[in-house]
C-alpha cells in the first residue's frame, strides 16, 4: 500500500480518537478483544509507540493504526 493510502487511513482516525488511546479504544479501532491488546503488549509489538501511565498502557494512536497497516498487508480500511 502506498504511503498516501496509508496517511489517509491513519487521518481517517485523528477526529475520533486523541493522540495517545487507551487499550480499549486500540481495540476498538482493531476490531479486537482488550484482552489482544494487553497480550500484544506483553509480548513486546508496541514498545516504540506504548507509553505506561500508572498501571494503564497508552498507545500512540498513529503508530498503532500504521502497525495495524502494516500486519494486514496494506487490507486495513477506516
Amino acid at each position: 500500500m502506498d504511503d498516501a493510502k496509508v496517511n489517509a487511513i491513519v487521518a481517517s482516525y485523528a477526529d475520533k480518537f486523541s493522540r495517545l488511546i487507551l487499550a480499549e479504544e486500540a481495540a476498538a479501532i482493531a476490531g479486537i478483544p482488550v484482552k489482544t491488546i494487553h497480550d500484544w503488549s506483553s509480548r513486546g509489538l508496541f514498545d516504540g509507540f506504548k507509553f505506561k501511565m500508572g498501571r494503564r498502557i497508552r498507545l500512540d494512536r498513529d503508530a498503532f493504526v500504521r502497525f495495524l497497516v502494516a500486519q494486514s498487508g496494506g487490507s486495513a480500511k477506516p
